[in-house]
């Protein structure tokens, strides 16, 4: 059941990586792609919540602009950003 269940979360989480602003898609489709699988569980769901939020304010969280309050969105940018190599580290995976 719990394994169902996080297929299910993870089919979710990768159809809705793709967004209406390429931009955001751009980011989230490959970070999906090369990294959700290693990421925790709470990581896992804070990316969920993540993709809750509208384009305009993940783009903005996303290029550095302005950061999210809530702590676990803000580390799961901060995941993104490095793992995208936008703070300055490359992902090996690249």
């Amino acid at each position: 059941m719990d394994e169902e269940r996080t297929r299910d979360a993870a089919g979710k989480a990768r159809w809705r990586s793709r967004r209406g602003m390429l931009e955001v898609e751009n980011e989230l489709v490959p970070f999906f792609r090369e990294c959700f699988d290693g990421l925790e569980a709470a990581d896992r769901k804070a990316y969920a919540r993540l993709l809750e939020e509208d384009d305009w304010t993940i783009h903005d969280w996303l290029r550095g602009a302005s950061q999210p309050a809530d702590a676990a969105l803000a580390r799961i940018v901060a995941i993104i950003r490095q793992a995208r190599g936008k703070d300055g580290a490359r992902n090996d995976k690249r």
